[in-house]
């Protein structure tokens, strides 16, 4: 539950536009300057953090201890960590191997009996003993397990314990400070849907409870739960002949709210907290009797929520379900997938939608927000790979803007990062300035197959006292760009990107024809991921992924360039090496494929199939994709399979099956082949951050 950073959306879309050819990604990179705070005040002992595949992590023993003051944190076991507190174990984390889920326990727990509450983890615990820190958690993990919610900005990190909230409603300090390991057993599910006209609200209690949900605004606490004593009906607001009262809630069944939208502009936020008690106190105030002690600790939790408006393409309404109504043809009527719109709602499987709920739903695109975005103050002149020295602030100055304009310009810095030498960042200028800045580089993309002749040292730096990454011998390799000044190739080797000198590899001119090698590293990750379930909006290779972000992420595993998902934008990305004969859609208007289909010798490891089953673009969640990686030998579970394509099923996860042969032929369509370090359209790019904004947005 966090609040969604406009500054940080807005960063990584003016990334992908600029910097193009020159794209390069870093495993994981320190954040020195990113500052954190829990409840308002400075956390130092939880830097450094650290950023990795669009997620932010923190130290577990530093993060759990600011969370919790006078927590001790210890490993277990091999493939746990225990978290005690008051002499009992409160929490119980996984470390790799040790499984996909967290044990809360609580302060009340009799030992032997299992945990009050597991949390499903985001990712793996990393381990690094090499860093100052050994651990290092994803923050949505800690705020998941320890009821946190948190918020990024352009310089921090701002977490919020259960303890804050209490203060929020005006509980006093020693009984807030005791929610911290209190609320952990009881600690419900609250969620805001993405702004609208009127905000969406959900709280589902993990036992039989009854529930008020506060609105905090210029200091003031508004119960949103009302009844007419008299008529005896129920609404989500204050008004005349109305009194506060608490709404009863059956375990793990979601009480909802709806409330009037706080503002439009970015940058407004709402504070949100839902109590949640044992006691019906009727039209008695509830927080009054907490701030009496008339409720013990195990009788009641607390959760909070900050709503924050950001400047998104994305435009939300907020619509009335009718009789008859469910998600699905809700879904169907606005064109979106039926897992999108309860993700944005809250609703699980065996929720029921009641007529004259409000569900909010993407209308559209926000055109003037988009325009917004791309009207920026600055202009590229040029790139640079990062040497050693090279500092935000330098380059900045070499640049005569500010270091946020720098920043603006190269999102692929993550908030709080520095720059890392071997990276390629945008040098800029004011728009309309006459000023060059000094100091790029003569980058041209080769993207051919090349000879390396001689054993070298692949070096992850242009410096020539660079780390070297590995010392490849004479093999094939991919160029992928050449710095003429500095007289080096940038290459792909042995899973490596790295630096090597224009004199160690011959590069296969135009007019010697050359068999497409393929991409045979692809076949060997996408291997590597079978049988992870299959979740819709999923990103996670290892516990939960869906069809486009496994393609994406099998090549984000080999630090290669693929179309971002999701499937509508990567079949509108690459060139089209092998098809079936009859209807298709491509770059957003139907088309018909009317010659001879190829023979399947065309297709090579690490093209990527798409699958459409509505070939006029009308429905969203109609498409499919997967990893050609051409035959399959003795396989142990699939043995000889002359086509394979591995890819996330919805029913089987990730899995193999035979192109010509399966369920997948039906509606194939083409296959595409990408050219690492082509520069993608601006609608591509568009497309492809509105849906991880979308997504973004869906998961709070």
């Amino acid at each position: 539950m966090s609040s969604i950073c406009a500054g940080q959306a807005q960063r990584s879309l003016w990334a992908a536009l600029l910097l193009g050819a020159a794209s390069w990604s870093v495993a994981q990179r320190d954040l020195p300057k990113l500052a954190i705070e829990v409840d308002g005040q400075s956390a130092p002992s939880m830097s450094p953090a650290l950023y990795t595949d669009d997620q932010y992590l923190l130290p577990v023993g530093a993060g759990i201890r600011a969370i919790l003051p006078g927590a001790i944190v210890r490993q277990e076991s091999p493939k746990w960590i225990a978290v005690e507190f008051g002499g009992r174990t409160l929490v119980r984390i996984p470390l790799k191997g040790g499984g996909d889920y967290a044990e809360v326990y609580g302060p009340s727990r009799t030992e032997g009996t299992g945990p009050s509450r597991i949390v499903p983890m985001r990712s793996d615990i990393i381990e690094d003993p090499g860093r100052q820190y050994r651990n290092m958690i994803d923050i949505e993990d800690l705020a998941s397990i320890f009821g946190t919610t948190f918020d990024i900005d352009a310089t921090r990190i701002a977490l919020y314990t259960t303890a804050y909230w209490a203060r929020e409603v005006g509980i006093g300090d020693e009984i807030a400070d005791r929610r911290r390991s209190a609320n952990l057993p009881h600690q419900p599910d609250f969620g805001i849907s993405p702004p609208a006209a009127s905000l969406s609200m959900w709280v589902r209690p993990p036992r039989p409870s009854f529930v008020q949900i506060y609105k905090i605004e210029n200091g003031r606490i508004e119960p949103i739960f009302h009844k007419n004593p008299i008529l005896g009906d129920t609404v989500d607001h204050a008004q005349p002949g109305y009194k506060p009262v608490m709404r009863a809630a059956q375990k793990e069944k979601a009480v909802r709210a709806a409330s009037r939208f706080f503002g439009i502009e970015p940058g407004l936020y709402g504070s949100y907290v839902a109590l949640v008690t044992t006691t019906d106190f009727g039209y008695d105030d509830p927080l009054q009797a907490i701030r009496e002690g008339k409720l013990a600790d195990d009788d009641w939790s607390i959760v909070g929520f900050r709503q924050r408006v950001v400047d998104s393409p994305i435009r939300f309404e907020s619509v009335l379900a009718k009789a008859g109504d469910t998600l699905e043809t809700i879904a169907s009527t606005y064109g979106l997938d039926p897992s999108l719109l309860a993700n944005l709602n809250g609703y699980r499987a065996e929720d029921v939608l009641q007529p004259g709920q409000r569900i909010v739903v993407v209308a559209g695109i926000d055109e003037q927000a988009v325009l917004r975005q791309l009207d920026v103050n600055y202009e590229v002149t040029g790139v640079r790979v990062a040497r050693f020295g090279d500092t935000v602030e330098s380059l900045a100055q070499r640049c005569r803007i500010d270091a946020e304009t720098f920043l603006s310009a190269n999102a692929s810095i993550p908030i709080g990062g520095e720059v890392v030498p071997g990276e390629m960042v945008n040098l800029v200028r004011k728009k309309g300035s006459s000023d060059r800045p000094e100091g790029s580089d003569d980058v041209e993309v080769i993207d051919k197959v090349g000879r390396l002749t001689v054993q070298t040292p692949v070096r992850e730096g242009v410096d020539p006292n660079s780390k070297v990454l590995v010392t490849a011998d004479p093999s094939n390799v991919r160029v992928i760009h050449k710095l003429a000044n500095l007289s080096l190739y940038f290459i792909n080797v042995d899973e490596f990107d790295g630096y090597v000198p224009l004199g160690a590899v011959l590069v296969r001119g135009d007019s010697e024809p050359v068999a497409y090698l393929g991409n045979p590293q692809v076949a060997q990750v996408a291997l590597r991921y079978l049988g992870t379930p299959y979740k819709w909006g999923g990103n996670k290779l290892e516990s939960g992924i869906d069809c486009s972000h496994f393609v994406s992420g099998v090549f984000a595993q080999l630090r290669q360039k693929a179309p971002s998902p999701p499937v509508a934008n990567q079949e509108d990305v690459g060139t089209i090496v092998h098809w079936k004969p009859g209807p298709y859609f491509r770059q957003g208007k139907p088309q018909v494929f009317t010659e001879p289909m190829p023979s399947f010798s065309k297709l090579a490891v690490g093209d990527r199939i798409i699958v459409q089953r509505d070939t006029r673009g009308e429905k969203v969640g109609s498409r499919h994709t997967g990893v050609y990686i051409g035959e399959l030998r003795n396989h142990a579970k699939f043995g000889n399979v002359k086509n394979a394509v591995v890819h996330a099923s919805s029913s089987r996860g990730v899995t193999v099956d035979n192109l010509p042969t399966s369920h997948l032929w039906k509606d194939y369509r083409f296959s595409l082949r990408d050219s690492l370090g082509s520069v993608e359209t601006l609608e591509d790019l568009l497309v492809a951050e509105v849906a991880r904004i979308l997504m973004q947005e869906a998961v709070q």
